[in-house]
């Protein structure tokens, strides 16, 4: 057995050298230099497989046959709200927003024009509920206007950990052309209580104290006021919802002087991935003191809302 390696590592020796002349023959180059020992061989880097050696063959003979290729920079993507409000707003990203919007009119032997907007702003997080809205309605009937009232309201909620109840502080601004005022501002504070609360259902509860001020009205000083609300909203269906609220706020030195804000609406996603829904509401303000005035106000429109 020690013969025939012997024998073998004596052949392995002499044959090395002339592999290595018919390599650099075949490749054009000069020999290199030969290993005198079994020690050097070892240090040699390790022959590839044959299929390794074809295909990085092919590989550079494409490389080298075809030109190389040019790949434009990506275009910068349009920017859209973040990049125009980011910059001076950081944190509106956390808000949830709405538009709505609702025309119509006529022209001819009769002509009117009406038009209700309104935005809406919330956000949540785990300690503070903050939601502001502001809405607008005009109409007109043969280029005199018949209404013509705004509303801008914000309430911020205070959640208590792992309970129903929160504290709340809201106030409100009313705009009406036809009211004996010019504007009224009123603020309100108080408890809140989350009767119901599931995946499909929503009543809350809310009493507290307010205060009311007519700039420009017959009533010269503010007015103290008790609130007590109720809200609630149903999902009827994936694409459909009843939304319900009403405000009363009674006058702390004479019960029978009030004033109530209602509202309801039904709201039908149309597009979901757009965030369109087809919305009809309904808002009645009722003031026992209108001044000569009605004391009914009912504004009912059928908007598009729209969700962002």
């Amino acid at each position: 057995m020690t013969g025939a390696f012997a024998f073998f590592c004596t052949w392995f020796r002499a044959a090395t050298p002339a592999c290595l002349a018919v390599v650099a023959a075949i490749s054009g180059g000069a020999a290199p230099a030969q290993p005198t020992d079994l020690a050097e061989l070892s240090r040699l880097p390790p022959l590839a497989a044959p299929e390794a050696i074809d295909a990085a063959a092919a590989v550079s003979a494409t490389a080298a046959d075809s030109p190389p290729k040019i790949i434009p920079p990506a275009a910068d993507p349009m920017p859209g709200l973040d990049a125009w409000i980011t910059p001076y707003w950081p944190g509106w990203i956390e808000w949830d927003g709405a538009f709505e919007i609702g025309l119509n009119g006529t022209e001819g032997n009769t002509e009117t024009f009406n038009i209700h907007t309104t935005g809406k702003l919330k956000r949540k997080t785990d300690w503070v509920v903050q939601t502001f809205e502001a809405r607008w309605i005009d109409k007109s009937a043969a280029g005199v206007n018949t209404a013509r009232n705004g509303q801008a309201e914000g309430r911020t909620e205070w959640p208590w950990k792992d309970s129903p109840w929160s504290l709340f502080v809201h106030g409100l601004a009313e705009y009406d052309e036809f009211r004996a005022y010019d504007m009224r501002v009123s603020g309100d504070m108080g408890v809140g209580y989350e009767a119901v609360k599931t995946d499909v259902a929503m009543i809350k509860l809310r009493f507290g104290g307010s205060t009311s001020y007519e700039i420009n009205g017959p009533e010269k000083d503010p007015r103290p006021e008790l609130i007590s609300a109720l809200e609630l909203e149903r999902q009827l269906s994936e694409r459909q919802k009843l939304s319900m609220s009403t405000e009363y706020y009674p006058d702390v030195t004479d019960f029978g002087d009030y004033r109530l804000n209602t509202r309801a609406s039904w709201e039908v996603v149309v597009d979901p991935a757009w965030g369109l829904s087809l919305k009809l509401s309904a808002l009645n303000r009722y003031d026992s003191t209108p001044n000569g005035s009605k004391p009914n106000d009912i504004d009912y429109s059928a908007v598009l809302l729209w969700s962002f």
